[in-house]
């Protein structure tokens, strides 16, 4: 694995017009960056969305997918289930996300064919039997090489969506002063160090495009729960 030196620059998009944002730093306290969202504990199902073709290929989509859930499962709850394995009163036993398997999003888009593209967000959620939806869209996705140089980086926009209603939970959002536009999402920039190189291969593009994808769905499922401040030579699990 290529050692990584993670940049977290988590935070609310800001609007200027119609595109552009800012990147606001995630509330760091001792060491630890705060939760941004803590999702309601109810049925919960992870789409990854790639609206503006800027993935090369639907793998790279998956494994985005997987690994929120997998850091998602790991982080928010085994360790409830482990906790509530030791308490004996069942009035006292903590409840916890459950997470729809993602797969099923593919199921019902061979279902319902072309009119998949057109559903809501919330109607997906309310089909697959989900309370909530945390909704994903790439913004950009990029192993930028120049000079020998490989710059991976990505942008990302995250928001959690409640089935029943099609309310936006998180970020919550403000009052629409101009109907024509739509508030932006929880922003994320995600980039792994430069990476030196004597070619430009196809192996190593692959590598690097399979570890930016593992690295946003790191930080994605890290939004929903408090975790360890990025140090330098990080390294995503082989």
């Amino acid at each position: 694995m290529l050692g990584l030196m993670l940049v977290v620059l988590g935070g609310m998009g800001v609007a200027s017009g119609c595109a552009g944002f800012a990147f606001v730093a995630d509330f760091i306290q001792g060491g630890k960056v705060k939760a941004a969202y803590v999702l309601p504990t109810d049925k919960t199902l992870v789409m990854v969305d790639d609206p503006m073709g800027a993935v090369p290929n639907s793998q790279i989509l998956r494994t985005i997918t997987t690994n929120i859930e997998h850091y998602m499962q790991r982080e928010m709850i085994d360790p409830v289930i482990e906790k509530n394995k030791k308490i004996e009163d069942p009035e006292k036993l903590e409840s916890y996300v459950t997470l729809i398997p993602s797969d099923k999003i593919y199921g019902l888009e061979d279902e319902v064919g072309e009119d998949f593209a057109k559903m809501p967000i919330n109607r997906i959620g309310k089909r697959l039997d989900a309370d909530q939806v945390v909704y994903v869209s790439i913004k950009s996705f990029t192993i930028h090489y120049a000079g020998n140089v490989y710059r991976p980086n990505a942008t990302v926009e995250v928001k959690v969506i409640d089935s029943k209603t099609g309310k936006r939970l998180f970020p919550e959002a403000k009052k629409i002063v101009d109907r024509t536009m739509t508030p932006p999402g929880y922003m994320l920039k995600v980039e792994l160090p430069y990476q030196g190189v004597n070619f430009d291969g196809p192996s190593i593009e692959l590598q690097l495009r399979r570890e930016l994808a593992e690295q946003i769905g790191k930080q994605v499922a890290e939004v929903f729960y408090d975790h360890r401040q990025p140090q330098p030579g990080d390294s995503l699990p082989g």
